[in-house]
């Protein structure tokens, strides 16, 4: 049965955002403290970002995707990806790049292209 009552915005690309070794550290520091990272999702779900989380097969780690839904945004339909071996370092991968890279506003960053970087 199909959902009824809201609309979703087309599938428009995945954000880019490149890591160096120093955000890899501070990713690594970061999923030290689960906590503060589930803070990060609550806050990114109330902004109106969908966040889903599943293993990838071909690469044997798991990836955490958040995708704006919020119509009223220019970066609505985009996706932003995290990758790591586990579902912590792939979420905190994902917020990272969220909050501290882009401080949740995804404007300035939309290009095309399909770019995960992962967490080995």
């Amino acid at each position: 049965m199909a959902r009824q009552g809201k609309t979703y915005p087309d599938f428009k690309g995945f954000v880019q955002i490149d890591l160096n070794e120093a955000d890899i550290t501070a990713i690594m520091e970061t999923a030290q403290k689960p906590v503060s990272v589930w803070n990060m999702v609550v806050n990114a779900c109330k902004d109106g970002f969908k966040i889903t989380i599943q293993p990838d097969a071909d690469t044997l780690m798991f990836k955490a995707t958040l995708t704006d839904n919020n119509t009223s945004r220019t970066s609505a339909g985009w996706m932003l990806s995290g990758q790591g071996p586990d579902v912590l370092t792939a979420v905190t991968a994902l917020m990272y790049k969220h909050v501290q890279k882009m401080n949740g506003v995804w404007t300035p960053f939309l290009t095309t292209g399909n770019t995960i970087n992962s967490i080995r």
